[in-house]
């Protein structure tokens, strides 16, 4: 897929995911993609932002956004180290 490479250095880093249904992104931990989609891991993002709690997480959610879906996948800048 064009753009692989780009997209390479943006796994495990926390990522935005506008579709084309919902206004508002849905912001995630990208798991990777394939031709199917683009996988967010939810979970563990949640547990990095909030710190470490007192009760056991809950397991990671991925969810599959299909490409047909998908109007944006966005990273900020600073989190892409360069190659």
């Amino acid at each position: 897929m064009a753009g692989d490479g780009l997209m390479e250095g943006w796994v495990g880093k926390v990522v935005q995911v506008t579709t084309n249904e919902e206004p508002d992104p849905e912001v995630g931990l990208l798991e990777g993609w394939d031709d199917r989609g683009v996988l967010l891991r939810f979970a563990e993002l949640e547990a990095r932002l909030s710190g470490p709690l007192h009760e056991e997480p809950p397991p990671p959610m991925v969810v599959l956004f299909p490409w047909s879906a998908i109007a944006y996948v966005g990273v900020s800048a600073e989190d892409v180290e360069p190659t």
